[in-house]
């Protein structure tokens, strides 16, 4: 991806490790998504290349479908993602959601700043970094 405008494959997998318990949620100790769009996207809107919903699955097999809003910006280089919204089905249906996430963009394997990635012909390829998520339960 770089400043043209073009369609484009966007794939988001995202893995939530060492899951923090708070009651009175279900203990969960992991999960994970993997979300693909096609979407209309250059490095002038880069949120538009951020599918708006996803499923996460639980280490102990349930899901939750989310529905989230989210802000792209880049930062010190990195691309900054954060989101909020709602649980739509499954486990925590209801609960909110906030999270974040800072990314190193690539080019290749080579990691760039996301202003030069996104000047070069060839563009952005990918990004890679922390993930964080809170869900909070409507009492």
């Amino acid at each position: 991806m770089n400043d043209d405008l073009k369609t484009i494959d966007v794939q988001v997998e995202t893995t939530f490790a060492n899951c923090v318990h708070l009651q009175p949620l279900p203990k969960i100790m992991s999960g994970y998504s993997n979300t693909e769009a096609t979407v209309d996207a250059s490095c002038n809107d880069l949120g538009v290349a951020v599918p708006n919903q996803r499923t996460i699955i639980w280490s102990n097999g349930q899901k939750s479908k989310i529905n989230y809003i989210s802000t792209v910006s880049i930062v010190n280089g990195q691309v900054v993602l954060t989101y909020d919204g709602v649980v739509l089905s499954g486990l925590y249906q209801g609960s909110s959601v906030f999270g974040s996430v800072t990314a190193t963009t690539f080019i290749g394997n080579e990691p760039v700043d996301a202003l030069v990635g996104c000047a070069t012909d060839e563009g952005i390829s990918g990004n890679s970094g922390p993930a964080f998520m809170t869900i909070t339960p409507t009492l």
